[in-house]
């Protein structure tokens, strides 16, 4: 049944599978399920910033400090990314897409830089960060990347 759920990813576990019966609401709280973290997209499925930022921390907490990959696009991305660094992890990759969609798009970049200064001072295992901004068109050569050796 792990295997299964595994393949379902985080959102699908939090969102669908964990309201099936109470056996798999027990299963859908195991951390290994959420060692690695996408919520690219899915905040369509929600109605509200704070409800999504809710589930995404949820899942990061779900992890129980073995999180080691996170993509993530949408809503308070600022917070959420807070909220990781307070965490017990091993966070080694971290995507975000549409970076720009946080609190005050004109102090975005400012933000943005203090939050990863900081995610990357309280998570060293850190390895790759890669940051997509909402404002161009997906080109690689316009996808910023940075990978630690």
């Amino acid at each position: 049944m792990i295997i299964i759920f595994e393949k379902l990813g985080a959102f699908d576990i939090h969102y669908n599978a964990q309201r099936v019966c109470s056996l798999w609401r027990e299963l859908a709280k195991e951390p290994q399920l959420f060692r690695s973290i996408d919520f690219r997209d899915v905040w369509v499925h929600y109605k509200s910033g704070a409800a999504f930022l809710s589930s995404a921390k949820d899942a990061v907490a779900r992890s129980r400090g073995q999180l080691e990959a996170l993509s993530y696009n949408g809503w308070e991305l600022d917070k959420l990314l807070l909220y990781v660094a307070d965490q017990p992890n091993v966070l080694k990759h971290l995507r975000l897409e549409n970076f720009l969609n946080i609190s005050a798009v004109i102090f975005a970049e400012t933000v943005i830089e203090a939050v990863l200064k900081e995610v990357g001072r309280r998570c060293p295992e850190l390895k790759c960060l890669r940051l997509i901004p909402s404002q161009i068109e997906e080109k690689p050569s316009e996808i910023i990347r940075v990978d630690y050796d």
